[in-house]
């Protein structure tokens, strides 16, 4: 489990490896096969590792295959929604208060609410979200009616 304290020293190592490189980038290198089997799981290693880019990627081809969006990974996401709120993501949630420096964090947040079934998990996730500034999100077009998931990309 990520959120072990047996697991603390490998997390800091994945927290920094957009900042110092070497063991970070490494230590996600190694770990990525082993968490690729499972979306929500490399999305979970994505956001911890500060690869916004890559989970919101895996997120959208999620819902792009219906096939893939099923009670289980449902479970799954629900699980990861409710780590999002431990501490061990305090920095992750922190990030979204400057939207337009992490847009694909913001957005690959939102595809995961989109994806969630309204539930406990959509509740919290929506409620995180709302206390992203709002200006900032305008800008993203995250709220202005335009595509801002990049659908049509």
């Amino acid at each position: 489990s990520l959120s072990g304290s047996s697991v603390g020293e490998t997390r800091e190592p994945l927290k920094k490896r957009g900042q110092t490189g070497g063991d970070g980038v490494e230590l996600f290198l190694a770990l990525y096969p082993c968490w690729c089997h499972s979306a929500v799981s490399t999305v979970a290693l994505c956001l911890l590792s500060r690869a916004y880019t890559h989970a919101l990627r895996v997120v959208r081809s999620m819902g792009d295959a219906e096939s893939e969006v099923t009670v289980r990974v449902l479970v799954q996401i629900d699980q990861l929604v409710h780590l999002l709120e431990s501490p061990m993501f305090a920095n992750l949630r922190l990030r979204l208060l400057e939207p337009n420096a992490h847009p694909d964090l913001v957005r690959g947040l939102y595809a995961l609410l989109m994806l969630l079934p309204q539930s406990d998990a959509f509740r919290t996730l929506h409620a995180r979200l709302s206390a992203v500034p709002t200006l900032a999100l305008s800008r993203l077009g995250v709220n202005d009616g335009v595509d801002g998931l990049g659908v049509n990309d």
